[in-house]
């Protein structure tokens, strides 16, 4: 059998380690670019992650989206009904239920916690991702007779005006659409990626830092490049964390926990906004210095990890917390409810 097809074969049984470990890199991504504002009481401390959250946020959504969509799968040969039911209603149902906890914990608490209803509605929260996913795997099934090519060209024409004119603003009503090209490109060129990062290797991530420097360059004496050159940047930062996942797994003893942590990352996800919440509430109107400042989003980080694992393992069995109670499947669906 070609390399090839092992690759893919090996992927279509289940999940293989690298796309845990490099969701892993996401989710700790994810809760350090939240956690970062959390350095604004020393003003030294919030420059240092203002830079470092444009640097994390270059990655984090794109490689999500991208790592959802190589999941979808062949569900998308469902009839319509059932894979609205199998794959879009769980997304949806994580969106409605989350929300509805922080619209409820945001009036009982007098606005500590929580969102308001305003604000979950126009996708001004974090958990905006699970209702864009929700729209995402919709849209790609409801294309899925479009040639790939076709698909794609859209996509990408309508996440130009987004990425350039919103690149680090604008929440889910901006970046629904501004990073459906890599959900799609996920679920339409999953072989090609596995493969590519099958093969990835050290020379392969020094080209891409060597373009991202590149880029960098183009940003400082361009004017009004920036923009461009920051929309372009996760072409660069997400094959290096796709190349890099994948070499962990093959000389790392820390990738069985990062593995672990990557199929975790719902738990992790749906509660880590309260918890940089009840951390700011903690250090709030407090003169900090700005040795705990920088430290303060990575302590929240791993109280964070420690509390969505901790979740995950008292409420996993739990109906209804981290995914619907799911009724007897019928014979079309079974083998579809994980790609």
């Amino acid at each position: 059998m070609h390399e090839h097809d092992r690759a893919t074969l090996a992927y279509a049984a289940g999940r293989t380690q690298w796309v845990d470990v490099a969701k892993a890199v996401a989710i700790i991504g994810v809760v350090l670019f939240h956690a970062g504002s959390l350095a604004s009481g020393n003003d030294q401390a919030a420059r240092v992650w203002r830079v470092l959250d444009i640097g994390i946020f270059t990655f984090i959504l794109p490689l999500f989206f991208l790592l959802s969509g190589l999941f979808v799968g062949r569900s998308l040969g469902l009839p319509l009904l059932a894979y609205l039911r199998v794959k879009v209603w769980p997304v949806a149902y994580l969106w409605i239920t989350w929300s509805t906890l922080f619209v409820v914990l945001f009036s009982v608490t007098g606005g500590r916690l929580g969102a308001t209803v305003l604000a979950t509605l126009t996708l001004h929260t974090i958990l905006w991702y699970l209702a864009a996913l929700a729209v995402h795997l919709t849209v790609a099934r409801l294309t899925r007779t479009v040639p790939a090519s076709i698909q794609l060209a859209a996509a990408l024409l309508l996440a130009v005006p987004f990425a350039i004119l919103q690149p680090f603003e604008g929440w889910g009503l901006a970046h629904t659409p501004h990073f459906y090209i890599f959900f799609l490109v996920g679920v339409l060129l999953r072989d090609p990626i596995i493969e590519a990062v099958r093969v990835g290797r050290v020379l392969h991530i020094m080209f891409f830092v060597v373009v991202g420097m590149l880029l960098l360059a183009v940003a400082g004496v361009v004017p009004q490049a920036d923009r461009l050159v920051y929309a372009l940047a996760p072409l660069v930062a997400v094959p290096v964390i796709l190349i890099i996942s994948r070499m962990l797994t093959d000389w790392s003893v820390a990738a069985g926990p990062a593995a672990y942590l990557g199929r975790r990352t719902l738990p992790v996800f749906v509660t880590h906004p309260l918890v940089v919440q009840l951390v700011g509430l903690a250090v709030a109107d407090r003169n900090i210095g700005v040795a705990f400042a920088l430290l303060l989003p990575i302590i929240a980080l791993s109280v964070a990890l420690g509390v969505g694992l901790t979740a995950d393992l008292i409420l996993r069995r739990v109906p209804g917390v981290f995914g619907p109670p799911h009724p007897k499947k019928g014979p079309a669906e079974k083998g579809y409810g994980r790609a």
